[in-house]
């Protein structure tokens, strides 16, 4: 099992569900787009760049992780995909990590359909 090393978001919510699906190649030749970096001495870090520079996404932000080995559940002190801190490594190889999430998405209330 390799953990270690930088994972690009490939698949994500709401097309999964309930998980995150990162793989070792980015989807452009210029490794744009989300990324997770999981190194072994537990520094942590969430990002995403963009072609043009003025996204308003674009974030390279720090912490650690750690790995429970009993429940297999991964923490971060920073969100994961600008989601949450913690999800179950339901998967790892050489090419694919799947992170499951944990909680229930928070449901948006307080809005209500425009009458017609």
């Amino acid at each position: 099992m390799s953990l270690y090393g930088t994972w690009y978001v490939v698949n994500r919510y709401p097309d999964t569900n309930d998980s995150l699906v990162f793989g070792r190649q980015s989807g452009n030749s210029y490794n744009w787009g989300d990324r997770i970096e999981i190194f072994d001495n537990g520094d942590f870090v969430n990002a995403y760049s963009a072609k043009c520079g003025n996204d308003d996404r674009i974030h390279n932000v720090k912490g650690h992780w750690t790995l429970d080995q009993t429940s297999m559940i991964l923490t971060a002190t920073v969100a994961i995909y600008m989601q949450d801190t913690a999800y179950k490594l339901s998967m790892v190889n050489a090419d694919k990590l799947v992170l499951q999430r944990i909680n229930k998405p928070k449901t948006k209330r307080g809005f209500r359909t425009r009458d017609k």
